[in-house]
């Protein structure tokens, strides 16, 4: 059967002028013969139009395969129009239109009340677009062969009731006399009736001749099976999938279906099915699908390929007004191997779920750039094992690629791997980087998972990275990465969260969150930079853009409005920011933070040191040999607490420097500040605040918290360090009290000034009265009736209670002085000291007494 359908295909392709009169004669001497045959019910035509529609069928044209050859119809210009009251082709049938050398448009309706079974061959016998229209329904049927057209042009199959042409003019179920304006061009639009079916692919539809393939009907389902799959192929054609509810219409340009701004979508689902696209001429070619909803299930792929080396690339849409799901080993791969020209990609939605998925591009383009571009209204959902992998190759840097969504998940394992594979480079070309943009209003949460963005070039420049959102999570060991790794320089990463960015827990290895732009080649890493309101690292957070090679690591640029915490270690690493240099004679950049607070605790760390004993991953690996950068740091606040570490400390070179401007600093529990060196001198270290806590300049590390400059070589070659504390006066920031805080009228006693060293004894019984204006009352007075051991112990306590020996004891007591202001002892530490001065123009009570007496 499948070679009998090729070699009659084969046959068809050929002269169809030559042909026509062999099929007559075939008809002649054979067809006449036969024509009553029940086989003959397959396609049925009516007599509803002016000139009726008329079939000769013809058995086994070739072996297993029997001819329908349709004939008559209204034909005038451009146009020929057929009506049918059944219209099946099976896999035995072959329909065969017959059409003038000038007829553009073949437009065939079914009156009747039977859906039609596609599952053989459709022919024309000149090039021309083929629009069947049949309200019940259209399915194409499994088969052992393909139901192919080759019509030379569209091949357009939908259950509308009403074909649209200009100026009003329709050709729909009840027409019989044909109005001369549906003559004049082609059908500009389709119009379903609230009763219109779907279109069912279970088996194979393939158009050969490079023409379009258009379905539109009241749902699209392409339904295989295990092992026979439900196919759509276009070989140079666009493709076209337009579902919509009963009642809405569809616009035709040039018979690619456009649907309205105002029109419902109904659902496309694939089942074991797949659209192969292949766009091999010169022309711009288009995948299209419009619904509501779409689902991609089990096995089903949506493939596009653009291979012509001078062609203009293609556009793929995917335009749904619900939810696109996409899982069990399901998804989309689009390929422009060649250098031709760019392939773009739209894919909206309200939601888009991908399970399992996968995601396949690869762009070479020499003259244009693609755009891969993801719009969703609201949340975006990667995840299980979901694997979304591009590959940017060409002179103009392959993809801009483009994540908008209210939320977006990425998790359970699934991995983006965007590859930069381009020569692009920027200094030689009037495009900027190309970039990988992720829009996100509300939260993108990244768990489990990892963000790829390297660049495998040898020569060309990387992709940017960008992130715009209010609140950006990296969780449980996820991974975002842009890094050079083959000797082209790495692009930027760049996020903007306005609330936070937060990197915490630890995956099942117990590793932590990465967020790297480290230089792992001769190119140079692109730095990292962030801005947002708090940024959080947890649990062996890092964020890193150091180098492991020849290549300068990145600098790291940190603007949180309101405070940065860097906190806790994972088991492999601890959490941090890190410029450093490994193994590598490539040179680091400066670390750069500013925000209001920054808290540096439980052994997290910030370096830009060019070895390594931070990270129990890389322990063993060589020392760089490059030039550590500097560490910056503008804070209001900065808190080093239990073995947290500020570093710039060197192996092979000098010591980085760093500079601090704060106005506390606190740094305690073994929390340390180095710019140390081991063969080179330390570096500079400079701090600047209105107070230092819990720290001091020393020689060496101890087990406090140490500030140090120190270099191996002696101490000759020790950095300097400088602690700038402004002169202030430290009286000037006290109260002062009140001199008169009471009415004079209502003291006691005012005839005396105190003193300095005035005290106050309380001596008798039952306690002080609590308002001076009221007489003594005849307080309780405890009575002990135990009776005393020895007389001694007696009088002791006896003349311990004595009036004149408690005055004596308080007059031999130190005077307690207020304290009034504080200083710093030459160890750093903080004195509370009293600065009272006595006045001598005043009497104390005691004097007073004396004078009096």
């Amino acid at each position: 059967m499948v070679s009998t359908g090729k070699m009659l295909c084969q046959c068809l392709k050929g002269d169809r002028q030559t042909l026509l009169p062999v099929l007559f004669g075939l008809f002649c001497t054979q067809a006449v013969l036969t024509a009553p045959l029940a086989a003959q019910t397959e396609i049925i035509a009516d007599t509803t139009l002016d000139n009726p529609t008329s079939t000769f069928f013809i058995p086994d044209i070739v072996p297993s395969i029997d001819l329908y050859f349709i004939l008559g119809g209204v034909e005038q210009g451009e146009n020929l129009f057929h009506s049918f009251e059944k219209f099946s082709v099976p896999e035995t049938v072959f329909a065969l239109f017959n059409n003038a050398a000038t007829t553009e448009n073949i437009i065939a309706r079914v009156t009747g009340t039977e859906i039609s079974e596609i599952g053989g061959f459709i022919q024309t016998a000149n090039p021309a677009n083929l629009f069947l229209a049949n309200p019940n329904g259209i399915e194409v049927i499994q088969g052992s062969v393909p139901n192919i057209f080759l019509g030379g042009g569209s091949f357009v199959a939908t259950t509308a009731t009403d074909i649209l042409f200009p100026n009003n003019a329709v050709f729909d179920q009840n027409t019989t006399s044909l109005d001369p304006l549906l003559f004049v061009s082609a059908p500009i639009g389709l119009g379903l009736s609230e009763t219109s079916k779907s279109i069912d692919i279970k088996g194979s539809l393939a158009n050969l001749d490079g023409g379009a393939t258009i379905l539109v009907a009241d749902g699209i389902n392409l339904e295989g099976d295990f092992g026979i799959d439900s196919d759509i192929s276009s070989f140079g054609g666009d493709v076209a999938l337009v579902s919509v509810a009963g009642g809405s219409q569809v616009d035709l340009v040039d018979t690619f279906p456009i649907a309205r701004t105002d029109t419902v979508g109904s659902d496309i689902n694939f089942d074991f099915a797949n659209i192969l696209f292949r766009a091999p001429n010169p022309e711009i070619e288009q995948l299209y699908l419009f619904g509501d909803n779409l689902t991609i299930n089990t096995f089903s792929k949506i493939a596009l390929e653009t291979d012509n080396v001078d062609g203009q690339g293609a556009i793929a849409t995917f335009d749904f007004q619900g939810d696109i799901n996409i899982s069990d080993t399901s998804g989309l791969e689009f390929t422009n191997p060649n250098t031709g020209g760019d392939t773009n990609i739209n894919i909206r939605a309200q939601n888009l779920t991908a399970n399992q998925a996968f995601f396949l591009f690869k762009t070479a383009s020499t003259t244009e750039r693609s755009t891969i571009n993801f719009d969703i209204a609201e949340d975006l959902v990667f995840d299980d094992l979901t694997r979304f992998n591009v590959s940017n190759g060409g002179a103009q840097g392959g993809s801009d690629i483009i994540f908008r969504a209210n939320n977006l998940r990425v998790q359970g394992d699934t991995v983006f791997d965007i590859r930069s594979e381009s020569s692009y480079l920027e200094a030689n070309n009037n495009l900027p980087r190309p970039e990988v943009l992720f829009d996100i209003t509300e939260e993108f949460t990244q768990d489990s998972s990892q963000i790829l963005v390297d660049n495998y070039s040898a020569t060309g420049d990387g992709a940017d990275l960008r992130i715009e959102t209010a609140r950006f999570r990296m969780l449980n060991g996820s991974q975002l990465t842009n890094s050079p790794l083959r000797g082209g320089n790495g692009g930027k990463i760049l996020i903007n969260a306005s609330e936070f960015l937060e990197l915490s827990g630890r995956d099942t290895a117990q590793d932590g969150n990465i967020l790297l732009a480290d230089s792992n080649s001769a190119g140079n890493s692109g730095g990292v930079e962030i801005n947002t309101g708090r940024l959080i690292l947890r649990d062996g957070g890092i964020i890193a853009a150091g180098t492991f090679f020849d290549g300068d690591g990145g600098a790291v640029t940190i603007n949180a409005s309101e405070s940065v915490e860097l906190s806790g270690r994972s088991e492999r690493w601890a959490s941090g920011i890190y410029a450093d240099l490994l193994k590598s004679s490539g040179n680091g950049k400066d670390i750069t933070i500013r925000t209001p607070r920054l808290t540096i605790q439980d052994q997290a760390v910030i370096t830009t040191g060019n070895f390594q004993t931070l990270n129990r991953s890389l322990e063993g690996l060589p020392a760089g040999t490059g030039k550590p950068g500097n560490i910056n740091i503008f804070t209001q606040d900065l808190r080093l607490f239990r073995e947290s570490l500020l570093s710039t400390n060197a192996n092979n070179t000098d010591g980085g420097n760093i500079n601090i401007e704060t106005v506390t600093l606190i740094a305690l529990d073994n929390s340390d500040i180095t710019a140390n060196a081991t063969a080179g001198s330390g570096g500079r270290i400079s701090i600047t605040a209105q107070g230092i806590f819990g720290t001091a300049f020393r020689d060496r590390l101890t087990s406090r918290s140490d500030i140090t400059a120190t270099s191996d070589l002696g101490a000759e070659f020790n950095g300097v360090v400088t602690l700038n504390t402004p002169d202030v006066d430290k009286t000037s920031s006290l109260d002062k009290l009140p001199a008169d805080i009471t009415d004079a009228s209502d003291q006691i006693a005012a005839a005396c000034a105190a003193e300095t060293g005035s005290s106050f004894a309380l001596v008798g019984r039952g306690g002080i009265q609590e308002n001076p204006r009221i007489a003594l009352n005849n307080g309780t007075l405890w009575q002990d009736l135990q009776s005393y051991v020895g007389e001694s112990n007696t009088t002791d306590i006896q003349q311990a209670t004595r009036p004149q020996d408690i005055q004596q004891s308080i007059e031999q007591q130190p005077v307690i002085q207020p304290i009034t202001s504080w200083q710093t002892d030459n160890a750093g530490q903080i004195q509370l000291v009293s600065q009272v001065t006595k006045s001598a123009d005043t009497l104390s009570c005691r004097q007073h007494q004396n004078i009096t007496s």
